[in-house]
């Protein structure tokens, strides 16, 4: 079993917002109801059990008792975070970001060291200097929010509840630890070494799996050279399918078309700065996702 924390996915569903009067003469937007994006309810991500509609599809007389669950690839994105590209989304932003979400660690010089030794733990925080963070509040860029972690719970629930049980059709056993099963080889635990992804990883893993008392192998990579993630110092190739991608012809033509000429002039002028896109997203759904107010005019684009 080997299980990955990084996807990057984007759902998008429907938006309808209330709308309220703003400081300054302006009108602000809170959103009434979520975009998929938002997960808001983790119960649409439960895994269906197989049924009679399944076992039509095998054909041949096969039934649901002659199959058995050879493998399970688990697309798992990190649970709700802060924004992480820049401190001021736009003219007049000013959110806090308080996070409760902490890493607690224990320096060992041996990993082989099966406990906590004399070393004692430690909780990792970061403190409310918005001159020195990112964020005004107790986040850093990125980190992820207590609501982050209830989804991870849900979705190790979720896995629990699909692939562990004590017959073929399971992974492994309902009560398999997660020890017993590192210490067998048959998992492995993995991330790139962001914040959010980590503790998204280990909520899970704790929540999928008995892990009590348990010292278990969590293993990352030097951000700088890591894999997971697209990396032009891992792969070279990279940057050359992105400049062709970018001179493309077909690219050009509609990154130059007057519609988005147009939407992005709106938008700079909505939000008082120069757009960039990748912020557009992060800002956008950091913002909508936790109830907090968009810039007048954000929603009609």
């Amino acid at each position: 079993m080997v299980l990955s924390w990084k996807v990057v996915s984007l759902l998008v569903g429907a938006i309808s917002a209330q709308w309220r009067h703003g400081g300054g003469g302006a009108y602000a937007a809170v959103l009434s109801s979520y975009p998929g994006y938002c997960a808001k309810d983790m119960d649409l991500n439960s895994i269906p059990s197989l049924d009679d509609s399944v076992q039509a599809s095998f054909g041949g007389g096969v039934s649901l008792d002659d199959v058995e669950l050879l493998q399970v690839h688990a697309m798992i994105r990190h649970g709700a975070r802060g924004p992480y590209t820049k401190p001021r989304c736009w003219e007049g932003y000013a959110e806090n970001w308080d996070c409760n979400v902490t890493e607690v660690v224990s320096p060992s010089l041996s990993a082989d060291d099966g406990g906590v030794g004399a070393t004692g733990l430690f909780r990792k925080l970061y403190d409310a200097y918005p001159s020195d963070n990112a964020l005004s509040g107790t986040c850093m860029a990125g980190q992820l929010l207590d609501e982050g972690y209830e989804q991870e719970q849900a979705n190790g629930r979720h896995l629990r509840d699909a692939y562990l049980c004590g017959n073929p059709s399971c992974l492994a056993a309902a009560n398999a630890t997660a020890k017993e099963l590192q210490d067998s080889g048959a998992l492995y635990l993995r991330s790139d070494d962001e914040q959010r992804t980590v503790m998204s990883g280990q909520i899970l893993t704790a929540s999928m799996l008995n892990v009590s008392g348990a010292v278990l192998d969590w293993h990352t990579g030097d951000d700088q050279y890591d894999y997971l993630a697209p990396n032009l110092e891992t792969c070279p190739r990279l940057g050359e399918l992105s400049g062709e991608a970018l001179n493309d012809p077909s690219w050009i033509e509609v990154t130059s078309s007057w519609e988005n000429t147009a939407l992005n002039e709106s938008m700079t002028s909505v939000w008082e700065q120069e757009v960039v896109w990748w912020d557009v997203l992060d800002c956008l759904m950091t913002t909508a996702c936790t109830g907090r107010e968009l810039p007048e005019g954000s929603l009609l684009h």
